[in-house]
């Protein structure tokens, strides 16, 4: 007895709405990593302009969500834990903030003993030079990091008594190897 098996018989011809759901799945991906927009929102917007006939065959909501939130994962991940100063590299993409400002203010140095990195805007600068009052808060980290400190200035905006007008805002952020 012999059997034959064919290859790529197809008894029905191309599907026009799968192929449109590709199209907008890819669609949601790429406005994923294009923009700042809620999960919600890129679903949202997707769904509004496919056609009631492609909206059936995409997968259910929740699928499509954990879709965006695992291209945003993967394309915005944080880098692997450095061992040393040396090793620390700071992506673009923690360089600027979501509205495409400077963050990375400054940086000494991948070969300086004593390596910091200064983070904030041109905007918290400007604030804090018109701000009366300055409150800088060190936090401590765990030790695994060579980077075991974070020092934070707050500012006061809008008036001269954070207790009655004004607001205390984290302007500067300062990350230090030691305590020191």
């Amino acid at each position: 007895m012999v059997i034959v098996k064919r290859k790529n018989e197809h008894s029905h011809g191309p599907d026009e709405q799968v192929a449109d759901c590709c199209k907008a799945k890819a669609g949601m991906k790429r406005k994923a990593w294009e923009s700042q927009d809620s999960t919600h929102h890129i679903v949202g917007a997707s769904l509004q302009t496919a056609s009631e006939g492609t909206a059936a065959k995409l997968p259910k909501l929740d699928s499509l969500k954990r879709t965006i939130q695992r291209q945003r994962a993967s394309v915005f991940a944080a880098p692997a834990q450095p061992s040393t100063l040396a090793e620390l590299a700071l992506p673009a993409v923690y360089q600027q903030t979501a509205k495409g400002e400077q963050f990375s203010l400054y940086d000494s140095g991948a070969d300086d003993v004593h390596r910091f990195i200064i983070f904030g805007t041109q905007h918290n600068l400007g604030m804090l030079q018109r701000s009366k009052i300055w409150l800088p808060n060190g936090y401590l980290q765990d030790g695994t990091s060579p980077l075991c400190q974070v020092y934070v200035v707050h500012g006061l905006r809008g008036g001269d008594d954070p207790m009655k007008t004004g607001h205390l805002l984290p302007s500067l952020f300062v990350l230090l190897p030691n305590k020191t």
